[in-house]
């Protein structure tokens, strides 16, 4: 990474095409779930476009994948809009099967990644942008807090309030038949 940093002082000597390899598929995530797969891969060319722009000033103060959703958060925000995932959508979004579970097994796996999933599109989009950048692409406080450039404290409170929300629109798929 420090190599990568490095080339990205000077626009004329960096490897793009490795940067953009390294970190395409978490920027399309990001980005796919925030405008939809009709609009993903425009605004991705986008937001990768406006990185290369923005590259002679990124500083390396903090994470570079912070620093890039951020640009895709800003990017998405001017060509956002509400949307629900298509059926045909879920393909595109889940994650390879566990080939060594049975059929059945992947099947409740599928099922409960989407309905996990559109769980998580029903949420206000604040919450919804802090809720999968915590739980779907890991990210720390500190980081969501600088990618959608609001306070820590604004970040801990849309988190919890999506948490409080997804557990009660996935309650009915997680309670007991036995109860």
């Amino acid at each position: 990474m420090a190599a990568e940093l490095h080339l990205m002082s000077t626009p004329d000597t960096l490897d793009f095409d490795r940067l953009v390899r390294a970190h395409a598929a978490r920027v399309y995530g990001f980005v796919h779930r925030l405008v939809g797969a009709d609009l993903a891969d425009d605004v991705c060319q986008d937001v990768w476009l406006a990185i290369y722009r923005a590259l002679p000033g990124y500083r390396g103060e903090g994470k570079l994948t912070t620093w890039m959703l951020g640009i895709a958060h800003r990017v998405c925000g001017r060509k956002r809009r509400r949307r629900r995932l298509a059926a045909d959508d879920e393909a595109a979004l889940s994650e390879l099967p566990d080939e060594r579970a049975g059929p059945e097994r992947r099947i409740l796996d599928a099922e409960l990644a989407k309905v996990v999933r559109a769980a998580i599109d029903m949420l206000p989009p604040g919450q919804r942008e802090a809720v999968h950048l915590r739980q779907l692409e890991g990210c720390s406080y500190d980081e969501i807090a600088a990618i959608l450039t609001v306070p820590v404290g604004t970040v801990r409170s849309r988190i919890h309030y999506g948490m409080m929300r997804l557990a009660e629109l996935l309650a009915p798929y997680l309670e007991s038949p036995h109860d």
